[in-house]
């Protein structure tokens, strides 16, 4: 769903990046092909410092996070940690268990958050 790379060409409309600009996107299939063609709106350039590879993962993964904290932990700044666990999907490996004891014991709420 998340690409990186280096910008060949642009349409006559495109403001936001330009030939040979560094860029991350996203897409709903075909992120894994050499070439693609996207809407601007889907495209932000890249940070010096940042490599492509690190680049790639950015917009889900930090829409995930974002996601995981603001909507379902529903985190505040300058808030303290209020006793929530939010289990935020696996790549691959074993779920997390955890169990239900310990919720009432530690007085913490567990949330899952699935993003498809």
């Amino acid at each position: 769903m998340e690409f990186s790379g280096t910008v060949l060409e642009t349409g006559t409309d495109v403001s936001t990046v330009k030939e040979g600009d560094r860029a991350i996107g996203i897409r709903n299939f075909n992120c894994m092909v050499e070439e693609c063609i996207t809407d601007q709106k889907d495209l932000w350039q890249i940070p010096e410092k940042v490599s492509l590879q690190e680049a790639a993962v950015l917009p889900i993964t930090c829409g995930t996070a974002i996601f995981a904290l603001e909507h379902r932990a529903h985190s505040q700044p300058g808030l303290a940690w209020e006793g929530r666990i939010v289990v935020v999907g696996f790549a691959g490996g074993n779920i997390a268990s955890v169990p239900a004891n310990r919720l009432l014991l530690k007085n913490v709420s567990a949330m899952g958050l699935y993003c498809d």
